[in-house]
């Protein structure tokens, strides 16, 4: 498995700025993708929900609470299986969606905020907007 966090200033052939609209990046990964499987649009998916492109786009731009205009506004983490361990789950996309929430729920565990209350509130997946 081959897994990063994207620099957008430093990785890949073009340098993008996340400190705005992440509609670039939705039409990157839009280009990528096979849309003819599915009709409706539906290609992003969290824990709960698949979502269109305009959607996931909208979701992550709209979640600005507390940022700045310097400050990034998303973050883009690959994570990539290779051919053997798509072969080990019979390209199972179910599995896949499986194993992406999973690693976003260890991700998320990685982080701690300080609550309304004043008290520390360990993240879950679900306190964060990913597709």
């Amino acid at each position: 498995m081959y897994s990063k966090v994207i620099n957008p200033e430093k990785d890949g052939k073009i340098a993008f700025n996340n400190k705005g609209s992440s509609a670039r990046l939705g039409n990157y990964l839009e280009k990528e993708l096979d849309l003819d499987k599915t009709p409706d649009g539906k290609v992003f998916f969290n824990s709960e929900d698949s979502f269109t492109k305009d959607e996931m786009v909208r979701s992550i731009d709209t979640n600005v609470k507390g940022l700045t205009a310097d400050d990034d506004k998303f973050y883009s983490l690959v994570l990539s299986p290779s051919q053997a361990e798509l072969r080990y789950i019979k390209n199972s996309s179910e599995k896949l969606r499986e194993f992406t929430v999973e690693c976003m729920e260890n991700y998320a565990q990685n982080f701690i905020i300080k609550a309304r209350d004043g008290s520390l509130k360990q993240l879950t997946e679900k306190d964060l907007v990913w597709f």
